[in-house]
């Protein structure tokens, strides 16, 4: 599943996939679950930076929905988007994962 990411300001990203191959699904697409995880730098004792990760979920839900914004986002925070269908069986594969940061100020 192909996805692509842009920042919309310093607090929004707007996530956008292809439908998944209709040789691909088992049941009909009830909807997508977008999974973002909020990259977060720590300084440790050593002085070294070590990654925290959060990980979130949004669902949306119609399988004909192709687009979502994620909203309330940190200011100058990298985002890292995979996005993966479900139906009435479970969860898909996830897709590959995409990486964006949001702007640094409120201006746009």
């Amino acid at each position: 599943m192909n996805v692509a990411a842009q920042n919309v300001s310093s607090t929004g990203i707007n996530v956008t996939w292809q439908p998944i191959d209709e040789n691909l699904q088992y049941g009909i697409i009830l909807g997508y679950r977008i999974r973002y995880k909020k990259e977060v730098s720590t300084v440790t004792p050593l002085r070294r930076k070590r990654r925290s990760i959060e990980l979130l979920e949004t669902e949306v839900l119609g399988g004909n929905n192709l687009t979502w914004t994620l909203e309330g986002l940190e200011k100058f925070t990298n985002y890292c988007i995979q996005v993966l269908g479900f139906n009435s069986k479970g969860d898909g594969n996830t897709s590959d994962s995409i990486c964006v940061m949001t702007d640094e100020d409120g201006k746009r």
